[in-house]
């Protein structure tokens, strides 16, 4: 089973377009009457019954609905890479852990400075619909490391960097999130951040962290960010 993405809502119906509608009805052969779950991607889970299908619109029927209420929200502002595949990987699997907000990030050792968000937002349809993600996270606008770093898009209650040069040194992430409901972790380019850029983020509040005890690539790093955060969290609210 997964979850369909709506387009539209209109009173107690639910259309679906485009792509999601050739796929309901050519490759699911979906029929009037057929059950369906599908989501708005902002938390909201409708049950639906189908009551109209043509080449690329599908209508529903509203049977129930709920809500999924986030208890708390992970933005990652990752370095792209040089090969786009690698960032499209990262997408797709923080969409499937339960990412908020990915910020796609130049810094000054990046060697790709533009990607293309219309194909990393069909990335988050599928791997939501997959996992069945009921929360579709926000893919911003490619920022520059200072501009986010200095004017943040959102208000975190934590903030931290992915930065352990001596892991003897240098906290885990797990050690240091004290379980915040808002937070964000910078992850750097290949060739890491500058000193500069470093010092610039500790000056402005970010905190340096370790990720894992092996050096990892950017993707893995971004994901294992998410997964380390979700985890500390859980454990950290019973314990309240």
């Amino acid at each position: 089973m997964s979850f369909f993405l709506i387009d539209k809502i209109d009173g107690d119906n639910l259309f679906f377009e485009g792509q999601t509608a050739v796929h309901l009805n050519r490759s699911l052969r979906k029929k009037i009457g057929d059950e369906i779950i599908a989501t708005d991607g902002k938390g909201n889970i409708f049950k639906g019954l189908i009551t109209e299908i043509k080449k690329d619109l599908v209508v529903a029927e509203i049977v129930s609905g709920s809500e999924v209420v986030q208890d708390m929200k992970i933005s990652v502002a990752c370095s792209l890479l040089k090969k786009d595949s690698r960032f499209e990987n990262f997408v797709e699997k923080a969409t499937e852990l339960g990412i908020d907000t990915i910020v796609p990030l130049v810094c000054k050792h990046s060697i790709k400075h533009t990607i293309k968000n219309d194909r990393l937002e069909k990335i988050i349809i599928s791997a939501a619909q997959q996992s069945m993600n009921a929360n579709h996270p926000k893919i911003l606008e490619v920022h520059s490391f200072i501009d986010f770093i200095s004017n943040p898009p959102e208000k975190y209650d934590e903030k931290y960097i992915g930065y352990a040069p001596d892991r003897r040194i240098n906290k885990s992430l797990e050690e240091l999130y004290n379980g915040g409901s808002s937070v964000c972790v910078i992850i750097g380019p290949e060739g890491d951040f500058s000193q500069e850029e470093l010092k610039l983020a500790i000056e402005t509040g970010w905190i340096p962290v370790s990720i894992g005890e092996q050096r990892l690539r950017t993707e893995t790093a971004a994901m294992m960010a998410v997964q380390i955060l979700k985890t500390t969290f859980r454990i950290k609210s019973r314990l309240k």
